[in-house]
């Protein structure tokens, strides 16, 4: 099982970071809609919010360090059987991706740190405070976290779909998931 990147299939280091991303994603979404309806005297509500916010800085992490393994090894290119029209909209879905990736756990920090809370990451350490407090800002930041977080909901089904129509075109060639799994 190759680590790097080749030509036409992901590596296994690549792989493992996309699906726990994919993981961590579809349960900070899932859980952040849950845990905003939990009421006030919710026994376990300061449990969610310090796991949903340690698991959100733990996606800066990750996002740093998929960066960072894609510039050491590229990903592969898509299979010439994938549209023009289609390998642009992918490139474009993969930059919005990224930016959302970034820009979701930073506005949940930035909003958490100017309500005056530092993000206690799993209770290991303290995340140091990055701006002072201030109700105002924390209120923007909440609206961003929130927009960035629905947008990126529907990035996520968009890229599914995406998947899907690709797996079921017909075109074996067409099929990009199995690069995604290790069977390619």
């Amino acid at each position: 099982m190759a680590m790097k990147n080749s030509k036409d299939r992901y590596g296994s280091v690549s792989r493992i970071i996309h699906w726990l991303m994919a993981l961590c994603i579809m349960s900070l979404l899932g859980v952040g809609i849950w845990m905003a309806g939990l009421p006030d005297d919710a026994s376990n509500k300061m449990t969610v919010y310090m796991l949903h916010q340690s698991t959100g800085f733990l996606m800066l992490i990750l996002v740093v360090v998929r960066v960072a393994w894609l510039v050491y090894t590229p990903a592969p290119a898509l299979p010439d059987a994938v549209s023009v029209r289609d390998k642009r909209l992918t490139k474009t879905a993969k930059h919005a991706f990224y930016m959302l990736m970034v820009a979701v756990p930073l506005s949940g920090l930035l909003m958490t740190n100017y309500f005056g809370f530092s993000v206690d990451f799993y209770t290991l350490f303290k995340v140091p405070l990055l701006v002072e407090k201030s109700k105002e800002l924390g209120g923007i930041f909440h609206e961003l976290h929130e927009v960035f977080a629905f947008t990126l909901l529907g990035l996520l089904v968009l890229h599914v779909a995406g998947v899907i129509k690709h797996r079921r075109s017909g075109n074996p060639e067409e099929d990009v998931l199995p690069r995604m799994l290790g069977k390619k």
